[in-house]
């Protein structure tokens, strides 16, 4: 009887013609990327402020669970090792790419030189090293292929660069452009009632979230001043448009004397990092006294400053003479420190603290990329007598710097959007038609 001999169909699996050596080496790389990019998941996860943040935290464990596994098969040599190394340090080299275009896009660029605390870490320089072996490794693999590219692979090869880069621009560009605060803020000033030449006048401000989010204060300041009846000094119609970086000056036909005006009322209407729900209102009424016989009008302004990001970390000034820097973690010397009345070289007094916003992510905390403002409450300031005080200053920076180029200060504004309102203001005049009855 005859017998047929068929050849036996299988299936082809890559083979590789890789050393040993080359193998354990690759294996320890792995195993060495696998760390550092869970040491990087466990702080993301830390930093996590949206639901949506998630998503980067699941990559990085994703990469950091493929590497140790690819190490592990890459060092017992097991069927899959070789897909397993290459999806392993596509990876890693996406994940590269991502880091060096967040630092790319951050106030300072952090290439060879980070200021990590008490210590010099190169990150994105060090970052670009690991990508470019990673490449290596990559391209080393690929020539040493033998077999077909699955489709599974193929897909989870294409995914991991998409999410990285799907986040790069949910953080960079959509989470930017979306999260500026929306708040309204609207001042009035009425008589309620005049005893004598003494009109008692309310003043009433209201702040509106109109977001579909919360916003956090940053600094608000209400001032009510009063001007005498004699003229000021002249202002000049050109410095009532501001072309460039100086701040204009209205032009009245009868100016208003700042030297001989009078502070009525000063208070801070909310502490800094205080939540505003979304569609909250909240409105604050005072009443003070104003002499219509001497004074001529009286001014209501506020100064306010908001953002979206939620946490919010409070400090002492960067310059602050009491030595280190203090949080409202430290009690009682914090609170001593940042009622510290401070002069600088112009012999401007004022009261400053800074406000630090946590990172988006972990990456934009690794390459330097964490803002913060510096908010002075100016008491006074020989320098600049022609406006009213207190007022408020807001200076923005990133890793503790705050001498920005236009461009920096572009970008630290563009990443963490805020809303400010510079001196909004409403005035009062007594005259015979708005002025209340008096009373005897």
């Amino acid at each position: 009887m005859e017998s047929e001999t068929q050849p036996m169909q299988t299936t082809a699996e890559p083979v590789a013609n890789v050393s040993r050596r080359a193998r354990r080496v690759l294996a320890c790389t792995m195993a060495v990327e696998s760390v550092l990019v869970m040491g990087l998941t466990l702080r993301d996860f830390a930093l996590i402020q949206t639901p949506l943040a998630t998503l980067g935290s699941v990559t990085l464990l994703a990469i950091s669970g493929t590497s140790i596994w690819a190490a592990y098969g890459t060092w017992v040599q097991s069927d899959s090792w070789l897909a397993l190394s290459l999806l392993s340090q596509f990876s890693i080299a996406a994940l590269s790419v991502y880091i060096v275009l967040i630092d790319l896009q951050s106030p300072f660029l952090q290439f060879w030189a980070f200021d990590w605390p008490s210590a010099l870490f190169p990150v994105t320089g060090v970052v670009s090293i690991v990508g470019l072996f990673a490449t290596f490794w990559v391209l080393f693999l690929v020539r040493r292929w033998r077999g077909p590219v699955s489709v599974g692979m193929k897909a989870i090869a294409t995914l991991i660069p998409l999410v990285g880069f799907a986040q790069f621009w949910f953080q960079t560009d959509y989470l930017p452009r979306t999260s500026v605060p929306v708040v309204d803020l609207t001042t009035e000033m009425s008589p309620l009632g005049q005893t004598d030449d003494i009109v008692q006048l309310e003043a009433k401000v209201t702040i509106n979230n109109r977001n579909s989010v919360p916003v956090y204060v940053g600094a608000t300041l209400m001032r009510i001043t009063a001007y005498p009846r004699d003229p000021g000094k002249p202002t000049p119609v050109s410095d009532a448009i501001e072309f460039g970086y100086i701040k204009s000056h209205a032009y009245r036909d009868k100016p208003l004397s700042f030297a001989e005006s009078k502070l009525l009322y000063a208070k801070d209407l909310l502490p800094a990092g205080s939540p505003l729900a979304a569609g909250q209102s909240l409105t604050f009424r005072r009443v003070v006294d104003f002499d219509s016989h001497t004074m001529r009008l009286a001014r209501l302004a506020v100064d306010a400053f908001f953002i979206t990001n939620p946490r919010v970390a409070v400090y002492t000034c960067p310059s602050s003479p009491g030595g280190p820097q203090k949080s409202t973690k430290d009690g009682p010397s914090f609170e001593n420190d940042i009622s510290t009345i401070m002069v600088n070289e112009n012999g401007a007094h004022f009261l400053c603290r800074e406000i630090r916003l946590a990172p988006q992510n972990v990456v934009h905390e690794i390459v330097g990329d964490r803002p913060s403002w510096v908010i002075e409450a100016i008491l006074s300031d020989p320098k600049k007598p022609d406006e009213e005080y207190p007022r408020l200053f807001m200076l923005p920076g990133a890793d503790k710097n705050y001498n920005l180029d236009p461009l920096q200060y572009q970008r630290v504004l563009d990443a963490n959007p805020p809303m400010q309102y510079d001196d909004m203001a409403v005035e009062y005049s007594p005259s015979g038609e708005s002025a209340p009855p008096k009373q005897k």
